[in-house]
């Protein structure tokens, strides 16, 4: 039975409920006013499969305190959650944009922009399994696209508990601590795993199929595996191979063809080990031979330069503190993640996330890094204590040759 809408509802006091923004198997969502802090949320109210089981919700709230406390900009931001007269919801960023699923109703997209789009998921992917959180529905209604730009993946901690009566989600509310216990089918159909079809327990590598096929799907324009029935499409899943998208768009490059073959390997094994080996090729494969966007002055640090080097991806390593200082080491954080988040709101500048350059140290060669996350560019620093004040030094090398781009030095008094 439908629940009453919660429009002009207060939730716990702080959240106002102002209007209804859709519904599907993943429950309502409402816009609302956050009346503590003063911004927009989005409020998801949890559906009831979740909602009325204890041993589930407090599972979701796990994986959705973990979602949380990565803080990645692939991945919606969780703020919040609770029950409120039997109501049991999530606090989420409020996004403005449209879905992978609506960004694809006029077809495909060119290969470059597929391959940004793929880049950035991975990113955010490799983020969630980096704590073992796997997604496990991953399909281009669960993939957000900001009107600033941004790649945003929605349900993690929720699609697997999720039944639809529709007979489109093949998935199930299981009872037990694991919901990966064999016998459990959980996906989406069309966008299932080999394993997942099969009811076998799923892992990080079947979010890479399903990546696989949404890859294929962005290049392409269609889905990878079709049918007239479920039953047709799951059958595809196991037996098929769907055709490189390159036959269906010949401009797609033999290399992406590469990338989503082996994405779509019916065997895990066979697929790539991990969403972190994905984000820098498909980076590498879009950043090949282009030369349109530029680097902006990052917040917090100046600009480099006067003129800003045209590059197309970025990897800030994080800055040096040469005199191993503790608090310096903390000024030093900080400077990075500045430059980071600043520069990744730049909608033609890939940037590699937090995430990815804080297990490099500030020392790391930039020809290596370079070369390992597939970026064109990688900027290095180093911060020490002068006099009563500070001693910047910022440089921006060419990750192919090794060329420094430019140099620069600042002193700051504190």
């Amino acid at each position: 039975m439908p629940r009453v809408t919660l429009v002009s509802r207060t939730l716990l006091d702080r959240y106002e409920v102002l209007a209804p923004l859709g519904a599907g198997g993943m429950g309502e969502v409402y816009r609302a006013k956050d009346l503590r802090l003063g911004r927009e949320v989005a409020i998801k109210v949890l559906p009831e499969e979740l909602s009325d089981n204890a041993e589930a919700l407090a599972r979701f709230e796990r994986e959705a305190r973990a979602i949380a406390a990565l803080s990645h900009p692939n991945l919606l931001a969780i703020y919040d959650f609770g029950a409120d007269r039997g109501v049991s919801f999530a606090v989420t960023e409020l996004l403005r944009g449209q879905t992978l699923r609506a960004a694809l109703a006029p077809g495909a997209l060119p290969w470059r922009k597929a391959a940004d789009l793929g880049a950035a998921l991975a990113e955010g992917l490799a983020a969630a399994h980096s704590r073992g959180i796997v997604h496990r529905d991953l399909k281009p209604d669960n993939v957000f696209l900001t009107s600033e730009g941004r790649v945003k993946i929605l349900d993690f901690g929720l699609a697997r508990w999720v039944r639809d009566d529709s007979g489109e989600e093949a998935t199930s509310a299981p009872t037990t601590p694991d919901p990966t216990r064999p016998g459990t089918v959980l996906g989406t159909v069309g966008y299932m795993a080999p394993e997942q079809v099969r009811g076998e327990a799923a892992d990080a590598r079947s979010d890479i199929f399903a990546f696989g096929c949404l890859l294929h799907e962005m290049l392409t324009g269609k889905p990878a595996f079709t049918g007239s029935s479920a039953f047709d499409r799951m059958a595809a899943i196991l037996r098929d191979d769907p055709p490189s998208p390159s036959r269906e768009s010949p401009d797609v490059p033999a290399e992406l063809d590469r990338v989503v073959a082996r994405c779509l390997e019916k065997s895990p094994a066979r697929r790539f080990a991990s969403a972190a080996e994905l984000a820098p090729l498909l980076s590498g494969l879009s950043s090949a031979g282009a030369s349109d966007p530029t680097i902006a002055a990052g917040s917090g640090v100046r600009s480099a330069t006067r003129r800003a080097p045209r590059v197309k991806s970025l990897a800030i390593l994080p800055f040096a503190n040469p005199g191993g200082d503790a608090e310096m080491e903390y000024l030093t954080e900080g400077i990075t993640e500045t430059l980071i988040n600043g520069l990744s709101q730049l909608r033609k500048l890939r940037v590699m996330a937090r995430s990815t350059m804080f297990r490099y140290h500030g020392d790391a060669d930039p020809q290596q890094v370079g070369r390992e996350l597939g970026v064109t560019t990688v900027l290095s620093g180093r911060v020490m204590p002068r006099g009563a004040g500070l001693s910047i030094h910022v440089e921006l090398v060419d990750a192919g040759n090794r060329c420094r781009r430019r140099s620069h030095g600042r002193s700051r008094r504190t």
